[in-house]
């Protein structure tokens, strides 16, 4: 309600949200599993912030939009 400020409702939102947190934890894998050359924590910086900002956009447009 305060980060997105939503109204949706949660039978709604909930399926959204983990539909998101699915997609969060398949591309943090995929960014983890291309950047193997690279040093595991650099590695994981990247894939962190990648995810980061793709769950706000998700979640900012569309599992809390209240469409």
């Amino acid at each position: 309600r305060y980060t997105f400020n939503s109204n949706a409702r949660h039978r709604v939102a909930l399926p959204r949200f983990i539909i998101m947190v699915s997609i969060g934890f398949l591309v943090n894998a995929a960014i983890m599993y291309a950047l193997d050359f690279l040093a595991y924590l650099l590695a994981q910086v990247i894939a962190t912030g990648t995810v980061f900002l793709l769950n706000f956009v998700i979640g900012k447009y569309w599992a809390f939009s209240g469409e």
